[in-house]
């Protein structure tokens, strides 16, 4: 059985590729994207917490999320 060291290591050896992908938009470029530990950390660096949002800029986010999942109500 392996420890969580040899399991840890695997995974990364496994996922190379995806964790050496250096692109930005990544996550936009992807369904189902794999960040770094660096890409995760710089993108909880760049999210504004939606508590911090004006109501106008959280009226405009519900909108966008209404238009992306295609929904007839909110």
């Amino acid at each position: 059985m392996l420890d969580s060291t040899e399991l840890e290591r695997l995974a990364d050896h496994l996922l190379r590729d995806e964790l050496k992908n250096k692109q930005r938009w990544k996550s936009k470029l992807s369904e189902y994207p794999i960040l770094s530990k660096s890409q995760l950390k710089l993108r909880h660096k760049m999210e504004i917490p939606y508590s911090n949002l004006s109501e106008r800029q959280k009226l405009e986010c519900r909108s966008k999320n209404f238009e992306y999942e295609g929904g007839d109500e909110c």
